[in-house]
């Protein structure tokens, strides 16, 4: 994972703790770990995305996937595009669009940092996140 990829306001994951980042260069990032105050610094290689999960996306709002079928599950990122969504496939999630009545996968969704850059991106608001 790279700098490139986060805003301030993602949250990842730093020695097996959730943090939410507050300020990024190119070579570390400052975060606060969920419930405490302390600001703490990383280098980017000690980084890692926090883990989509079913139980994770229910927190997040986007409840049972609209699509189910034999090898993938879909849901909808955005409720104003119809055709975008997050899908689940293989045990990978994508961002992926729909075309002609066919699910398009495109860009492997690598983590809770991707969805919410995803959904600000479609939305143009952040995607609310409680942990």
């Amino acid at each position: 994972m790279g700098t490139n990829e986060l805003r301030i306001g993602n949250y990842v994951m730093c020695k097996n703790k959730i943090g939410l980042i507050t300020s990024l260069n190119k070579l570390a990032i400052c975060f606060t770990y969920l419930g405490e105050d302390d600001v703490c610094m990383a280098y980017i290689d000690a980084i890692s995305p926090v883990v989509l999960t079913d139980e994770l996306l229910f927190k997040l709002g986007f409840g049972d996937a609209i699509n189910v079928y034999d090898d993938y599950r879909a849901y909808q990122i955005s409720a104003e595009i119809e055709n975008i969504y997050l899908l689940y496939k293989n045990g990978m999630y994508y961002h992926a669009y729909e075309y002609d009545c066919t699910i398009i996968e495109t860009i492997p969704c690598t983590g809770l940092h991707s969805l919410q850059n995803k959904y600000f991106d479609l939305n143009g608001k952040e995607l609310e996140v409680k942990l």
